[in-house]
């Protein structure tokens, strides 16, 4: 369950995809389960997210920050989504 965060955006849409940005301090326990490629779903829609994209904010005055950005499952349907390539 992820309950410390800064900031918390989740966006559903009729029509298009929805999206999510989540802005938090760096977690341990966030991290084991916030991967690239995992889902993501809020009990107050009925949307799931794709974690597309970790970045991590280095601020020696704020502490380290966690930015987990992605998009509702359905972009992975139209056909322009291909998995990363991991090496």
């Amino acid at each position: 369950m992820l309950d410390k965060f800064e900031s918390f955006l989740w966006t559903d849409r009729f029509r298009g995809y929805g999206d999510f940005e989540i802005y938090m301090p760096v977690n341990t326990s966030a991290l084991s389960f916030l991967k690239q490629d995992h889902y993501l779903q809020i009990p107050s829609s009925d949307r799931m997210m794709i974690i597309e994209q970790l970045q991590t904010d280095t601020n020696t005055e704020e502490g380290n920050h966690l930015t987990v950005t992605g998009r509702s499952l359905e972009s992975i349907l139209s056909g322009g989504w291909f998995p990363p390539i991991r090496c």
